[in-house]
């Protein structure tokens, strides 16, 4: 057998015993309709070719008819409906073998009782027969073994009960002996063009699960890769890339359905100070549990992203400013009251916050937002951090000193 080849040449089974338990699997349910519709032809080709016992053997018929309706074709009948059941599956070769030798031992039966020239004109029933195994039962091996075993026993039978002409019994034998023959070849043929034919659609079927496989994972790794590229490493939280793609849909709504936005920065007061006195891993730890307490506090509609080393956005759609305000004061609070333990040490933690919010009678797109909450950002800085400032009408709105105090300015502690 060559290495290349996957199936045996003899047998013609695969190989892979996957690949053997797939193709029976199919060839069961494919033969299951075509057993069926053999029983019926059977059993009326059976019972149409009483007409010759009647024409031929006249005195013989009643045995004849006996073989035929009450042995033959209950039998077939019997198959017919056998193959509805659940058992047909597990006895399906055993079924078609008893089966088929009846059919075989009937005609042979008749061909013993007829006397000449009845005897070797039934003969051409068994080439029926044959016929009937190699084109219609579709493993060869089964096919051969009735054919041949019919062929043996017919041979057998015609040298031990009739007596034909030496030239006809020598006639009928070469004919059927070369019409095994044929038909071997033919249905060895027939069986390998079945399997071949699975093999190529299973091969088909494998490679377009595979591929659909890798597809799928390739766009899992896709989206992954995009979720990633849009995504900050550290806190989780989405980029500045992101953020702005968010923004300027979100703008884009805003104008059309008359919408608030609302934009706030957020910046950890005194940064620097923890990452140079305790390093920069506790810094990313501060980093994390900002982002952590920033992602907890807003609201499923909201995005926040890491703006930039300490500092954090949050884009809030359909939020006017003062909605904001309340959020950014919870916001701050729950910061305030967050710490890192580091051993006998606290690391005790900040922030300041500018929110400016879009205005019906301007349109202000999202870099100007952005700009105006970093302004009032590091007002809140410059008026002792740990405080929100919400942007608005700065109109005279001064502190004693003669510096701009913007609307909403105050400590969270």
């Amino acid at each position: 057998m060559k290495k290349d080849r996957p199936y045996n040449f003899l047998t013609l089974r695969f190989v892979d015993k996957a690949l053997e338990d797939a193709y029976r699997e199919d060839d069961f349910f494919k033969g299951l309709k075509k057993h069926r519709t053999v029983c019926l032809e059977t059993i009326f080709l059976y019972s149409i070719f009483g007409i010759l016992d009647w024409a031929i053997l006249p005195e013989q018929k009643e045995i004849c008819w006996i073989i035929r309706f009450c042995f033959v074709c209950p039998l077939l009948l019997w198959s017919y409906f056998f193959s509805f059941t659940k058992s047909y599956r597990k006895f399906r070769t055993a079924n078609t073998f008893v089966v088929g030798l009846s059919i075989s031992v009937g005609i042979i039966a008749m061909i013993a009782i007829a006397p000449s020239p009845g005897d070797y004109l039934y003969y051409a029933g068994l080439l029926l027969c044959s016929m009937f195994f190699y084109g219609r039962i579709p493993e060869h091996f089964i096919s051969n073994c009735l054919a041949w075993g019919t062929f043996a026993l017919y041979v057998i039978v015609a040298l031990s009960f009739t007596t034909p002409p030496g030239k006809v019994l020598f006639s009928n034998t070469f004919i059927y002996f070369f019409f095994n023959v044929l038909g071997m070849l033919v249905c060895y043929s027939l069986e390998l063009s079945r399997r071949l034919d699975y093999l190529q659609r299973f091969t088909i079927e494998r490679q377009a699960a595979e591929l659909k496989e890798a597809l799928g994972k390739m766009e899992k790794e896709r989206q992954r890769a995009e979720e990633l590229s849009l995504q900050d490493p550290l806190t989780g939280l989405a980029n500045r890339r992101r953020f702005f793609e968010e923004a300027d849909r979100e703008y884009e709504r805003t104008l059309r359905y008359g919408r608030s936005l609302s934009i706030m920065l957020l910046d950890i007061d005194h940064f620097k100070s923890v990452n140079d006195t305790f390093g920069h891993a506790v810094g990313d730890r501060v980093l994390q549990r900002v982002s952590g307490i920033i992602a907890g506090t807003i609201r499923k509609s909201d995005l926040a992203c890491r703006y930039g080393g300490e500092e954090f956005a949050v884009l809030l759609p359909e939020a006017d400013p003062q909605t904001a305000q309340k959020l950014g004061e919870r916001m701050l609070r729950s910061i305030k009251q967050s710490k890192i333990i580091l051993g006998n040490e606290q690391v005790f933690i900040s922030a300041s916050m500018g929110i400016a919010g879009f205005s019906e009678a301007e349109d202000v797109p999202p870099h100007i937002l952005l700009e105006r909450a970093d302004k009032i950002l590091y007002q809140a800085k410059n008026s002792g951090r740990d405080r929100l400032c919400l942007w608005g009408d700065p109109a005279d709105k001064v502190d004693p000193a003669g510096r701009l105090l913007p609307v909403g300015s105050g400590n969270m502690s």
